[in-house]
């Protein structure tokens, strides 16, 4: 069973294992310095000074996996169920999958996911000899995004709640600035990868979230210091981002305007393809429907209104929102 868990599972997953491993020996409540003392004879190193190994039992409490009690000033950790983390097998019937997986993934390359998913089909055996020479899913992406080296840089600094430091110059300014940045999430958008976060000051009560693209990030301090903050769990992209179309935030408004159908279809189009969730569509005529959104006005929403074309668009409300 260890040779599939080496196999599938990178560090960071393994040293979890191990602590419900440790856990799930007795019933009985182990303290941190146990906890630390047991995964030092497995051959795991933690620095006894940082704060790594409450991270990791913090992370595990969420899952539900462990249980925390307080005596006095000791905390004290308990295994919660016992869990399925020793089930994980791979059979021939899942060779396919992970093959055709693969290369779906191929634009996709410098995400940390098919790093681990090409170490998972290198390393394992019965999967060297097979191969599906062709795509199932074909992923709209470019191959090469500027800077996406930086994705599993960003990704694992997410995953383990610690500042990002990095120098970033926009477009329209001819210096750049120093970043220091509590990483929340990595974003695709029109072929361009974002990084979210706050800003990371001791004192940091700004609700907003700020957004870098990669390709504008000059370089990273790798030598600066990062710090464990903590993660604002109410942080929802599907809520944060509900009313926008793309990036930008803003108050949504009720947005209008009459769509002529042509040689293209545009009303089967739109009907098909909404624009955004809250896309309401009446019909005037044979050639003209009425489109009602709610969304942030933004220019991303005039992008989309002009791919239908704008002698086919009439009547668009609010009259800031110009072709």
């Amino acid at each position: 069973m260890d040779g599939i868990l080496n196999t599938l599972l990178n560090e960071r997953q393994l040293i979890l294992i191990a602590i419900c491993r440790y856990l799930a020996l007795d019933a009985r409540e182990k303290t941190a310095h146990e906890i630390f003392s047991a995964l030092t004879l497995k051959g795991i190193e933690l620095n006894s000074k940082s704060s790594v190994l409450y991270k990791y039992l913090r992370f595990l409490e969420k899952k539900e996996l462990v249980r925390v009690k307080i005596k006095g000033k000791t905390k004290y950790f308990s295994i919660a169920s016992q869990n399925d983390y020793e089930q994980i097998k791979i059979g021939k019937e899942d060779i396919p999958f992970l093959e055709i997986l693969k290369k779906s993934l191929e634009n996709y390359s410098n995400l940390p996911l098919t790093d681990e998913l090409n170490q998972l089909i290198q390393k394992n055996k019965q999967l060297k000899d097979f191969d599906y020479d062709f795509k199932a899913i074909e992923l709209d992406s470019t191959h090469n995004h500027i800077h996406s080296q930086y994705l599993s840089f960003f990704y694992y600094r997410i995953l383990d709640s610690e500042t990002v430091n990095f120098e970033y110059k926009k477009f329209e300014n001819s210096l750049s600035k120093e970043v220091e940045l509590e990483p929340y999430l990595l974003k695709e958008h029109n072929q361009r990868w974002y990084l979210i976060g706050k800003r990371a000051t001791k004192q940091n009560d700004d609700p907003n979230y700020l957004t870098y693209a990669l390709d504008r990030i000059l370089s990273i301090h790798w030598e600066k210091p990062s710090r464990e903050f903590i993660r604002d769990q109410s942080f929802n992209p599907e809520i944060y981002w509900q009313h926008s179309i793309g990036l930008f935030r803003g108050e949504p408004e009720k947005v209008t305007f009459e769509l002529k159908n042509d040689h293209m279809n545009n009303i089967d189009f739109i009907k098909t393809s909404p624009i955004h969730k809250s896309q309401k569509i009446i019909k005037l005529d044979e050639q003209w429907i009425e489109v009602e959104l709610f969304v942030y006005p933004s220019f991303e929403l005039v992008r989309e209104l002009r791919k239908f074309g704008a002698k086919n668009i009439r009547n668009l409300k609010p009259e800031s929102l110009q072709l």
